[in-house]
């Protein structure tokens, strides 16, 4: 019983919280792009994502942006030098929990939406 209403009296303090921002509060969107120097389609991601820094530092809108090089690309003949296979595991991670396939370009934004890369409507529109 104390377990309960304990629980209860935390989550109402949660809910509180969650609701009360301090004044100037900006959210932050977190976009990864999983990407590779050996994927043809990924240089528009790339650089989409740039413009996206740029134009949403302009616009007043906080982004935090992640570039994972994953490794997979490179039994095809070329090494990407920045390539991990931690990188590949957190983006199978991601494809397990989002219930989406692995490919590149993959952008994931906060954690809970997967996109291609390159889709600018659709990563403005997750922003």
């Amino acid at each position: 019983m104390k377990v309960t209403a304990l629980s209860l009296l935390l989550f109402a303090l949660g809910m509180h919280l969650e609701t009360q921002k301090p004044p100037g509060f900006k959210p932050v969107a977190v976009l990864e792009l999983f990407t590779s120097e050996g994927c043809s389609s990924c240089p528009p991601a790339d650089a989409l994502l740039a413009k996206l820094i740029s134009e949403t530092k302009a616009k007043g809108q906080n982004v935090f942006v992640l570039a994972f090089h994953v490794d997979y690309w490179n039994r095809l003949g070329w090494h990407d030098a920045f390539s991990s296979n931690d990188f590949t595991q957190r983006q199978r991670l991601y494809a397990n929990t989002l219930g989406s396939s692995v490919y590149t370009p993959q952008l994931v934004v906060d954690g809970s939406k997967e996109m291609v890369g390159s889709n600018r409507a659709e990563v403005q529109k997750a922003i």
